[in-house]
C-alpha cells in the first residue's frame, strides 16, 4: 500500500480509491473485486466519485478494469488489476509489461 500513498499527480479521490484498492486487494496479486459502493465506503466518497476516480486511474495506467457479468446477464463488480510497480508479485517478477500482457 505504501506505493499508493507515495504516488504523485493524483486527485485526492484518485489517491483514496487507489489506497483502498491496494489495501483491500488480494495479497500479493494486485486484484480487487469490490463494488463501487464498497470502495466509496472505505474511501469516504460517493459512488459517482469512485467511478470518476477509477476512470482517472485507468487513464493514468495505474489500474485496468475487467468488466464482469453474472450468469443471468446482469453486471457485477469489475475485477480491478493494480498496475503500478511494486504493487503485486507480477511486477516484482517483471511479468507485466503492458495491458496486453496482463496475466489473468
Amino acid at each position: 500500500m505504501g506505493w499508493a500513498l507515495r504516488r504523485k499527480g493524483l486527485s485526492m479521490a484518485e489517491k483514496m480509491v487507489l489506497v483502498v484498492l491496494a489495501d483491500r486487494s488480494e495479497d500479493g496479486v494486485g486484484k480487487s473485486i469490490y463494488s463501487h459502493e464498497t470502495i466509496g465506503k472505505f474511501a469516504s466518497c460517493s459512488r459517482r466519485t469512485v467511478l470518476s476516480a477509477l476512470a482517472g486511474l485507468e487513464e493514468k495506467r495505474l489500474i485496468h478494469r475487467e468488466k464482469r457479468d453474472r450468469p443471468d446477464g446482469g453486471r457485477t463488480s469489475d475485477l480491478v488489476h493494480l498496475l503500478a510497480p511494486g504493487c503485486c508479485a507480477d511486477f516484482a517478477q517483471g511479468a507485466v509489461q503492458d495491458l496486453h500482457t496482463i496475466p489473468y
